[in-house]
């Protein structure tokens, strides 16, 4: 069947998925690199890469999709930013409640959770400051915070969860904040895309020889 990358054309083994036809294509194409089999194999390789090229963008795609992004919008979340008013108990008591639990005996657990706990106190009900300790969950779940980050690791779905009651009750105060999340996720995505499709090149927007393929 037709393959959904334009450029590629799929053989016979892989179209079937036959082994003996598989290792049959294995045997002629190495017997002279320039067979119909090596051939068809080097366009599909140069097609696939263009497509996944065509993916990854480049620095000028990514750096407007990131601005078309932000442009959307922070502007709510700087209006967010201003209110107060966020009732934080129902945090507090999600937190509370994990340390009741029979994970929230481990030391790993408390030793992440007790002192986030303290500065959500501290932080009052001011949705700037607020968004200030979900930021440090979001250090503490990507390891970004220094010394040992073994106990964030472990305690990863505990502050997903503590994240979550947060951002809810912002979200309550501060309907803003909800708007700011929801464009921020769906800005995000042509930029996740481009991320994979680097990933996948490995170093970026390398050039691809017409030649080889590689």
């Amino acid at each position: 069947q037709p393959d959904t990358i334009p450029g590629v054309t799929r053989s016979l083994a892989e179209g079937t998925a036959d082994p003996g036809i598989a290792g049959l294509q294995r045997s002629m194409a190495n017997l002279d690199v320039r067979s119909d089999f090596a051939n068809a194999r080097q366009a599909n390789q140069v097609a696939r890469s263009r497509a996944i090229e065509g993916i990854a963008g480049d620095d000028a795609a990514m750096a407007a999709a990131e601005t078309a992004r932000d442009v959307q919008a922070l502007p709510k979340l700087g209006i967010a930013l201003t209110k107060q008013g966020v009732d934080t108990a129902p945090v507090q008591a999600e937190i509370d409640a994990i340390l009741k639990s029979g994970k929230g005996q481990r030391s790993v657990i408390q030793g992440v959770l007790a002192p986030l706990k303290a500065k959500i106190e501290k932080a009052g009900d001011s949705v700037e400051q607020l968004y200030g300790v979900r930021a440090e969950i979001d250090d503490l779940m990507t390891g970004r915070v220094g010394g040992d980050s073994s106990g964030a690791t472990l305690a990863r779905k505990e502050l997903m969860a503590v994240k979550a009651a947060l951002d809810e009750q912002i979200k309550k105060q501060a309907p803003e904040f909800g708007d700011y999340l929801s464009d921020y996720v769906a800005g995000s995505r042509p930029i996740n895309q481009m991320e994979i499709g680097r990933a996948l090149l490995g170093t970026g927007n390398k050039a691809i020889s017409p030649v080889d393929g590689e």
